[in-house]
């Protein structure tokens, strides 16, 4: 933690579709003697999407999304503009990162007032961001997106009639105990004691979480909380629950849509929906990291069939660094069939 200025770290590692064990090391902010525990929220970044895909999921099971009708079937608040391409952009796209939409950050014009989610999708004052505008075939290859999340956001907010954060306690949060999960932020007054502050070479900075684009990056969360909902989609794939999504549903998601290019993440994986997918050791795997400006990390790694994961939040940013010392060594501890994510 010291060699990577990383003053914040929890580990939750799950064994037999359970959780074994939670660690807290470190403390809430440095320079002060506010200690992380297992109840310390952290900002999960891009492990945002998995659970954002889950959403989906669980609407196409029940009927009321289908991933490959034209999204705007669903859009009411705003419509996705017609491409170059000639080609409609669906949720199966959007998920898998084949939409052709850019991969653009977000932010706004300096005093100005928050953009509304329209407003980001059309790049349009006060946003500062690309438009979703496909600048390649939709369909045709990999190409990270965040705005492409954000434009499923809208799809739900449209169909569903509330704001992301209701339907996921709903769907997600509420029924799994989840009770320390939020895409609101600020966060609300139960947690806020217990934030984890993102650090930036060892310095404490106030977390960039100042827009309403939430389903690609927003997400707020426990170790612990993240564990229970991986608990879930891996009995989901054992045919041992369906609380969330079936096991069919499950089994899509974990299924190669797209291989992703190598030089992405610097080994081979593959994408399924909202996960990153690894079949390089004895059995499939499947993850996502996150990382949020202006320092934090999170990952969630998950091994279906040996039914064990660990989830970890890290604060600096370095923390990925530190993630892969971390990961190494569990690998070992418990034989996971890691592949070389873990070399």
């Amino acid at each position: 933690m010291a060699a990577y200025q990383s003053p914040g770290v929890c580990v939750t590692v799950v064994d037999k579709n359970a959780i074994s064990w939670t660690q807290a090391y470190g403390v809430l902010r440095a320079g002060t003697d506010d200690a992380v525990s297992e109840e310390s929220v952290f900002q999960a970044g891009s492990v945002s999407k998995f659970v954002t895909a889950l959403l989906v999921l669980h609407y196409v099971d029940r009927g009321v999304l289908n991933l490959d009708l034209d999204i705007n079937t669903y859009l009411t608040s705003w419509t996705m503009p017609e491409n170059e391409f000639d080609v409609p952009i669906t949720l199966r796209q959007l998920l898998t990162h084949q939409s052709g939409l850019p991969g653009t950050n977000f932010g706004r014009a300096s005093g100005a007032e928050l953009p509304t989610l329209p407003q980001i999708l059309g790049g349009t004052y006060p946003a500062t961001n690309l438009p979703a505008i496909p600048t390649t075939q939709p369909g045709t290859a990999w190409s990270y997106s965040n705005i492409g999340y954000v434009v499923i956001q809208l799809v739900l907010e449209d169909v569903l009639e509330m704001p992301l954060d209701e339907i996921a306690a709903q769907v997600l949060f509420e029924p799994l105990g989840m009770h320390s999960t939020t895409f609101t932020y600020p966060l609300p007054a139960k947690v806020q004691q217990h934030e984890v502050w993102p650090h930036e070479n060892g310095i404490a900075l106030p977390a960039a979480q100042d827009s309403l684009a939430r389903a690609q990056g927003g997400l707020m969360t426990t170790t612990k909380d993240m564990a229970l909902l991986v608990i879930e989609v891996m009995r989901a794939l054992n045919g041992a629950s369906e609380a969330v999504i079936s096991q069919q549903l499950a089994e899509q998601m974990v299924a190669s849509a797209i291989s992703i290019p190598i030089e992405a993440y610097g080994i081979p994986l593959d994408m399924g929906f909202g996960v990153l997918l690894d079949d390089s050791g004895t059995s499939l795997s499947f993850l996502h990291p996150g990382q949020s400006y202006p320092g934090s990390a999170f990952l969630m790694v998950a091994f279906p069939e040996s039914q064990q994961a660990v989830v970890m939040g890290i604060s600096g940013d370095r923390g990925d660094q530190l993630e892969l010392e971390i990961l190494a060594t569990l690998a070992e501890l418990y034989e996971w069939p890691s592949g070389q994510y873990f070399r």
